[in-house]
This record gives structure tokens, sequence and C-alpha cells, in this order.
């Protein structure tokens, strides 16, 4: 007996055609659908992303206006801070010719008179009159003591007549860091003493 396979074969040839078709439209779907899902992620997290972009400009952008503030605040202090020193250097100085005369008046010694005090460049220089050599050292003693005055130079000293009176010449500068003369007792008890 003979069996014809050809049906067979030709219908077996057609099923396995049907199912590579099958499996390559199968395969086709899942990669188009991988594809719309691996693209509509990388879509949402690129939208994500981007907002957190947005939130991360703006808090920047914040950030820029409050340093910009805090430096106009900084500004505003050093000048207000530039403005207390000099009105503070201001109210200072504003007595200092008050002290100056006061202190020039204080280590003043028995006997002893200025006969011109001049200022020129923050030194002064004065010339006077004194019965002894004495005085004129009692005067520098006292200048010298004095937190008012510091680089107290004799220029000159010139014996005046046979009474023993002298001329002198002084040179001085006013302490940069001076403090005003000690209160009256204290400071009229310092020249006494030396005088």
């Amino acid at each position: 007996m003979r069996i014809n396979l050809l049906p067979w074969r030709e219908w077996e040839r057609k099923r396995l055609s049907r199912s590579f078709l099958v499996q390559l439209a199968a395969t086709a779907a899942a990669a188009i659908a991988t594809v719309l899902v691996s693209g509509s992620q990388v879509s949402a997290a690129t939208k994500r992303q981007l907002a957190r972009n947005a939130v991360i400009e703006q808090a920047l952008t914040t950030l820029e206006g409050e340093a910009a503030r805090a430096a106009a605040l900084l500004g505003e202090r050093d000048v207000l801070h530039a403005e207390g020193d000099a009105i503070e250097r201001m109210h200072g100085s504003r007595f200092s010719g008050v002290h100056t005369f006061s202190e020039l008046a204080a280590t003043m010694p028995a006997r002893v008179r200025y006969t011109s005090v001049t200022l020129a460049d923050g030194l002064f220089e004065a010339t006077g009159a004194a019965e002894s050599n004495q005085g004129v050292s009692a005067l520098m003693r006292n200048l010298n003591r004095s937190a008012w005055f510091e680089r107290l130079t004799l220029k000159g000293i010139e014996e005046d007549g046979d009474n023993g009176a002298v001329t002198f010449s002084l040179g001085f500068g006013q302490a940069r860091d001076g403090t005003p003369p000690l209160p009256g007792a204290e400071r009229s008890g310092s020249v006494k003493a030396a005088g």
C-alpha cells in the first residue's frame, strides 16, 4: 500500500509558515510595545527632570536676588560704619584744641612762660622765657609726663643777661593716642611736684 504524503507535507509547510509569521508578528508587536513603553518612560523622566530643573532655576534666581540684597545691605552697613567712624573721630577731636591748651597750661611750672606756640603738620614749636634753666627742665619733665604730648626736643636755650633768665625753643608733637588731661586735682599735683 502506498501512502501519499505530499498533501500532509504541504499542510505541515503551511502550518510552519503560519506559525513563523505569527511568531514574527508577535516579536514585532513586542518590539514596538517595548519601544513605545520605553519612549513614554523616557518622555516622563525627561518631563520630571525638566520640572526639577525649573524648580532649581527658580530657587537659584531667588538666591541670586537674596545675595544681591545681602550685598547691598553689606555695602550700606560699611557706609554706615564709615560714617559712624567719621562722626566718632569728629566728636573725639572736637575738644582737642581745648584739651591741648589746657594741657599746655597745666604743664607750665611757675616762673616760666610761653612767648609763642605754633602748630604745623601736627608738630608744635614753642618759644618762651624762664627765670632759670631749672624752670625749663621742669617744663620739659612735665611735657614728657603728659599723655597729650610726645617727641619732645629742646631746640635751643640761651641765657638772657646777668640775672640768669633764659629763653628757650622746644619742639613736640601731639600724641596720636593721647588722652585728655587728668582731672584738676591729679594734674595740678603733678605740676606742683615737678615745679
